[in-house]
């Protein structure tokens, strides 16, 4: 029984042991902005803002649920605003370079309907550059 109890308390230490050393650039800090400090203290290069949302909280990429609300202008995908400025789907964070980006923030879907119309189902991704 005391084997047992010994081999348990082991493992558990292990475990934790092995969930503290493994992180990556962007497991300690999951807020909803990404920062210039925690992208500059990572010490990775980045080409654009796709590359950083997908190195620091990937799961902003993922759409969530279905988009089912009764209007027209519902985009069934998490929408992208540079400087406040609606760009459109995920893929047009390929377009904003790295070097520019201050931060970025991600709204969920109520948080998201105040950035314009009605129609975020998935939320939205808001790059704010160093040029605004």
């Amino acid at each position: 029984m005391k084997i047992v109890r010994f081999s348990l308390l082991i493992a558990l230490v292990v475990a934790l042991g092995a969930c503290a050393s493994s992180s990556s650039a962007g497991s300690q800090n999951k807020s909803g902005t990404i920062t210039l400090e925690e992208i500059e203290a990572a010490g990775l290069v980045f080409t654009d803002a796709y590359e950083i949302v997908r190195q620091f909280r990937p799961q902003w990429l993922i759409k969530r649920g279905r988009a089912t609300i009764g209007s027209s202008q519902v985009y069934d995908y998490v929408v992208i605003y540079v400087d406040n400025i609606r760009q459109g789907e995920p893929e047009t964070l390929r377009s904003v370079s790295a070097q520019s980006v201050q931060e970025i923030q991600h709204y969920n879907m109520a948080e998201a309907q105040r950035l314009g119309p009605i129609g975020h189902p998935h939320g939205a991704i808001v790059v704010r550059t160093k040029s605004r």
